[in-house]
């Protein structure tokens, strides 16, 4: 199927994974804020993340199966209507128990169009574009993102409004989709489930999804730490966050478009080779404003990179019939990365110090790139 054939309902998936973007970047900073509004602590606030996170993770333990029972399109109109209307609670409900359950629910429902969104790019892709149509996917949902933030921040965050509106995106996801639903590819096999064998075959690809989750994680929870500890006021500790997503939004097509030419291993390699330098050389290049923030934005592209990378290895290396259960173990990996590496990023920076969790995604980087040599070489 040539890209001018696939052209329409790339358009139609695209559409959607910006609007879902732009509902997942509103409410999760709105639901930090709405907890810190009620008083509650820090540890509850990341508690909720962390609920969000398991959830996610369950998600991609069950998603296979209920495509190969009812189809992904069917799968994805019930997880967003059902995660709207979760979200709408979450709005009106101030029983923290009740809050976690919602919010688990969710990170349940959502994460269907997360993780069917990305498979369907990778059945529609060719070797030859399939970085360039992953590197837009993963910019789109950066875009959307960074949108959604700064629409939900005009409203208080205990005002029902923002989670009415964080609901219509989600239900927004599904008129593009619907429009575009007889010429959906398939999103399961009769016979894909999780195992160990997906490991077997594709071990750099999931290791790339757990360092990319644990260096995005670590950096969006410590990096603003690292400011404030370096010196910077609370403004611009909160700016390298922004600084760092911004990477993502300019570097995926690029990354995408050359890991189409130089082999996705070598690519893969070569964003957590320099996510590693980016990592070690910060505290020093943050003493040149310029320099400082430059390196930043490079280091949020070859970070963000590293999962795009990951996810084009991951279409290259598994038959169209595993796709949906590697895709949803890529995302469980992920998560797990994005569970751990805060938790050791922030150990190391209470024994370190400032540079802690920048050493521990330094490692998490180094790992994956002796993975890619070790790849490389055994392909070779």
């Amino acid at each position: 199927m040539t890209l001018r054939n696939t052209k329409p309902v790339l358009v139609a998936i695209f559409a959607s994974v910006t609007a879902a973007a732009m509902a997942i970047g509103g409410v999760v900073p709105l639901l930090s804020l709405a907890l810190d509004a009620r008083g509650h602590s820090a540890t509850v606030v990341g508690a909720n993340v962390s609920v969000t996170a398991v959830a996610i993770m369950t998600t991609g333990f069950f998603l296979p199966h209920a495509l190969r029972r009812f189809g992904a399109l069917r799968v994805v109109t019930v997880g967003m209507v059902l995660g709207a209307v979760f979200t709408v609670l979450i709005g009106v409900t101030e029983a923290l128990g009740a809050w976690m359950v919602l919010r688990f629910l969710v990170g349940l429902t959502t994460a269907s169009l997360w993780i069917v969104s990305e498979i369907w790019v990778n059945r529609l892709a060719s070797e030859k574009n399939r970085g360039v149509l992953l590197g837009v996917y993963s910019a789109l949902f950066g875009v959307g993102f960074a949108i959604g933030p700064s629409v939900t921040g005009q409203f208080h965050p205990l005002s029902p409004v923002p989670y009415i509106l964080v609901a219509g995106a989600l239900l927004l996801t599904l008129v593009p989709l619907a429009v575009a639903r007889r010429v959906l590819p398939a999103a399961q096999a009769d016979d894909s489930l999780i195992s160990v064998s997906l490991v077997r075959k594709a071990p750099l690809v999931f290791v790339a999804a757990m360092v990319s989750g644990a260096t995005e994680m670590t950096t969006f929870s410590l990096l603003p730490l690292f400011g404030l500890k370096s010196g910077f006021e609370r403004e611009a500790a909160l700016l390298m966050v922004s600084a760092f997503a911004l990477g993502n939004v300019l570097m995926q097509i690029p990354i995408g478009w050359l890991s189409d030419r130089i082999g996705r291993v070598r690519m893969t390699g070569a964003c957590a080779g320099a996510a590693t330098l980016a990592a070690i050389f910060l505290p020093w290049a943050m003493e040149a404003p310029v320099a400082g923030w430059l390196l930043l934005v490079f280091w949020g592209g070859v970070g963000f990179g590293i999962y795009t990378s990951g996810l084009g290895l991951l279409g290259k290396l598994l038959p169209p019939q595993d796709l949906a259960a590697g895709n949803s173990l890529f995302i469980i990996c992920y998560m797990s990365g994005g569970l751990t590496g805060p938790l050791l990023g922030g150990a190391a920076t209470d024994l370190i110090g400032a540079p802690g969790a920048l050493i521990v995604q330094a490692l998490a980087g180094a790992v994956l790139v002796i993975g890619a040599v070790w790849a490389g070489r055994k392909k070779a």
